[in-house]
């Protein structure tokens, strides 16, 4: 047989060069407030977070972003038998791009890149009470997150390959459910359940999942010991995750690939001697 004696070729490749300066100042104001309501506590804590970014290279022309992002929570208390609190949260969040997400699929730098921006709105609910002479906890969460400006991003393997382009919007809901206590005397195990949707909208294609579009989750961590020998204890952590979407190609179009992977499911069992 005849050896293969022509040059090899990658068959994907990509070569560039880049000097970048970044400068970034922040800071923040915060204000908090108590006081008694109508046989209840209120709870008011409002912030402002400014933040000023500045891009400089060798042929990169210098940019600057100045961006606000205020936020309010209020949480009550009313004075009931029942122990509970109730929450209620409103912000922007904007964080300046990093340099990985100014990077094109040429490895170019987009300096006129955008700080991706966030709009949430969460509500919570905490209770607290008393299960077999023991103290436990529930903390129900629902949030909704409107997203524009938002930089889309694709997988190869385990790494991010962003678009480097402010040209989708994005949404994500859910509802976050959590339980935690001692089922055993002196030891915390929990139960928590969450729903998530989140799906994006680039160049006003309509929307498709994201990829952290993971509809449901469960997990359990149960903790227990042998009675007569407390220093032989047992932890059991159980999770079951729907899929993920499969994702696509690097730079390939998004749209193209709409697939979801099998379910996630783990079990780990421990056992230690203290």
């Amino acid at each position: 047989e005849q050896p293969f004696e022509s040059p090899l070729f990658p068959f994907e490749g990509i070569s560039a060069e880049n000097a970048t300066q970044n400068h970034r100042i922040s800071g923040y104001l915060q204000y908090s407030w108590q006081t008694a309501w109508d046989k209840a506590d209120l709870y008011f804590n409002a912030g402002l977070r400014a933040r000023l970014w500045t891009l400089r290279g060798a042929g990169i022309p210098t940019t600057a972003q100045a961006i606000l992002s205020p936020r309010l929570q209020l949480a009550l208390k009313p004075h009931w038998k029942s122990d509970m609190l109730f929450r209620a949260a409103t912000g922007v969040y904007q964080q300046p791009p990093l340099y990985r997400e100014l990077r094109d699929a040429t490895g170019s730098i987009q300096p006129e890149v955008k700080a991706q921006r966030a709009y949430h709105w969460v509500l919570g609910h905490e209770y607290s009470f008393r299960l077999w002479e023991r103290p436990f906890h529930l903390v129900t969460e629902a949030y909704y997150k409107y997203l524009d400006r938002v930089n889309p991003y694709t997988l190869e393997d385990v790494r991010i390959r962003y678009a480097a382009r402010n040209n989708a919007t994005a949404y994500a809901g859910g509802l976050d459910l959590r339980m935690y206590g001692a089922f055993v005397p002196g030891l915390e195990s929990w139960v928590s359940l969450g729903y998530l949707q989140t799906r994006e909208n680039t160049d006003g294609r309509g929307y498709i999942p994201r990829p952290t579009d993971q509809r449901f989750k469960l997990g359990v961590l149960f903790q227990d010991y042998i009675p007569s020998m407390p220093q032989v204890r047992m932890y059991l952590n159980l999770v079951y995750q729907t899929g993920l979407p499969g994702g696509s190609p690097a730079y390939a179009d998004p749209y193209l690939f709409q697939n979801t992977l099998e379910d996630y499911k783990r079990a780990d069992l421990g056992i230690s001697h203290i």
